[in-house]
């Protein structure tokens, strides 16, 4: 309650201010001199994606054929937790970590004990061992068994490509942060970009590893507020590159009331916020750039002058109530 009041307080004095005594606001977030992001380096991606070669592991289900007077098939012999696989006769065989190869001369010596000529083939029934899971707002999340060589623009597709989040005015948005996303691969993050995976980079679109992990966060962590003359005020998805022209359009755009010369866009701590000047009008004409927002900015579109100040005050109270109430309802 006390950051809305803070931030409503905030909003009626840029309102009474005088407009010519904001600056403008940037066209980039980076260019922003009171307030800038942390400056992330781009991945580099993987030097080394060498395959690496089919070892057996928990979960992969195997055949096993004797051959011989009197042939004989055991089937769907499943690798258990402890990397080993219970067989008739013969009991616990550890095959976890080793090829087809050497898997099958583990067991046929393990029966060359009951019969001297016993000769045995290994085959692999499904690689259940071989999984890769996707966390997070795709289509279908979930675990993924992995051919040999699958890479991780190829379980993305499987996994059905980022959720869709269809608009009132039709339009869709993308509900993943592909940017942010992570594959976690032995409790460690790759230094690799999903969007570059998915253009075909081979250093970032790599082979996937049995229990790799990728995690893909959502845009919805964090939020824009519109507010003011707008059709429909409120709190919309923050997507990297968002524009001025965006968060309003997804607010229903200005009213005829809204002052297109002077839009404000609050942006940082609501404690000591920088409030800058955005014209629309002037960007509408192709004489000033549309702006770059940043998560957690509030775009407030001012009213034409003509219209009383308490009705001004009365929107921001009841706009800053509902974006709180749809940003709550929202996480």
């Amino acid at each position: 309650m006390l950051s809305r009041s803070l931030l409503c307080l905030t909003l009626a004095t840029t309102l009474a201010g005088c407009a010519s005594n904001l600056p403008d606001a940037p066209p980039q977030v980076a260019t922003a001199g009171e307030f800038s992001q942390e400056v992330v380096p781009p991945p580099e991606g993987v030097a080394d994606d060498t395959p690496m070669p089919f070892r057996l592991a928990p979960g992969d289900s195997l055949r096993l054929t004797a051959v011989g007077a009197e042939p004989w098939r055991v089937e769907a012999v499943v690798v258990d937790a402890a990397g080993e696989v219970h067989l008739p006769l013969v009991g616990e065989v550890k095959v976890s970590g080793l090829s087809l190869a050497a898997a099958e001369d583990r067991v046929t010596q393990a029966y060359r004990r009951y019969d001297r000529y016993a000769l045995l083939t290994v085959t692999l029934e499904e690689a259940g061992g071989h999984r890769a899971t996707v966390v997070g707002p795709l289509a279908r999340p979930g675990s993924y068994t992995l051919a040999p060589g699958t890479r991780l623009s190829e379980l993305v597709a499987r996994a059905g490509g980022p959720q869709l989040n269809v608009l009132e005015n039709g339009e869709t948005l993308e509900t993943a942060d592909l940017a942010g996303a992570k594959l976690v691969r032995g409790g460690k993050a790759l230094p690799i970009s999903l969007p570059r995976a998915l253009e075909g980079h081979p250093s970032h679109d790599v082979r996937l590893h049995p229990g790799d992990i990728l995690w893909v966060p959502s845009a919805h962590a964090q939020r824009i507020s519109v507010l003011g003359e707008v059709g429909r005020p409120r709190t919309v998805p923050f997507q990297r590159g968002m524009r001025l022209t965006e968060a309003l359009a997804l607010a229903q755009g200005p009213t005829q009331s809204a002052d297109l010369g002077d839009v404000r866009i609050i942006r940082g701590p609501q404690s000591a916020p920088s409030v800058y000047r955005a014209r629309v009008s002037a960007l509408v004409d192709g004489q000033a750039p549309d702006v770059e927002l940043a998560p957690g900015d509030v775009v407030f579109v001012t009213t034409h002058w003509s219209v009383p100040v308490t009705r001004v005050l009365t929107q921001i109270s009841v706009a800053l109530s509902g974006a709180a109430v749809g940003a709550s309802l929202a996480q």
